[in-house]
């Protein structure tokens, strides 16, 4: 099965006050920094967990009964739809196609539900879900699991190291900012 990039695009934005994934950074929405990251590590497929058609991605809708509840209902709604996904949320926009690269590297060396990033601390919306993980993180949603990091128990995951600076995520206008620093050192 091939690998679909996903970036995750919902939640209220409430420390940053509009949605982030369509926020100007550098002349284009920010979501879709991670989506050109994605694809320069080789991602043929890229959709939108959430959110809406701005960016230019199908949208995969959260189920119905899950709407507005959380990451881990993104994540359940991606690996339905999608089966096997990399994701990365929309406010990640210095994510590079190497730290996917390795990511992806990784995954074929493991049979690990997931193979997730890891900087000064786990990062479990960036990385690889393999479709199997699905009724797994079905079970453990329906037993109060609210997010990936309380669904995974440590042996169903593998970890990948990643730069801080790559995962770093836009929350405030100073994070934007800072972000905006980063991204022009890039060029």
């Amino acid at each position: 099965m091939t690998t679909v990039g996903a970036v995750l695009c919902g939640g209220l934005s409430s420390r940053m006050g509009q949605d982030k994934a369509s926020l100007d950074l550098g002349g284009r929405p920010m979501g879709s920094w991670v989506a050109t990251a994605m694809r320069d590590a080789g991602l043929a497929r890229v959709v939108a967990l959430g959110g809406s058609a701005e960016l230019g991605l199908e949208v995969v809708a959260d189920p119905p009964e899950m709407a507005g509840t959380g990451p881990l209902a993104a994540l359940i709604a991606g690996l339905r739809s999608e089966g096997d996904i990399l994701v990365c949320p929309c406010d990640v926009p210095t994510m590079t196609a190497e730290a996917i690269g390795s990511i992806l590297r990784a995954a074929h060396g493991s049979d690990a539900l997931a193979v997730l990033g890891f900087s000064d601390q786990l990062e479990p919306l960036i990385g690889l879900y393999r479709a199997e993980a699905l009724d797994l993180l079905v079970q453990r949603r329906a037993d109060g699991a609210r997010g990936p990091k309380m669904a995974l128990r440590a042996h169903e995951m593998t970890t990948v190291a990643l730069p801080r600076e790559v995962v770093r995520n836009v929350n405030t206008p100073d994070d934007l900012a800072a972000v905006e620093v980063i991204l022009g050192a890039r060029g």
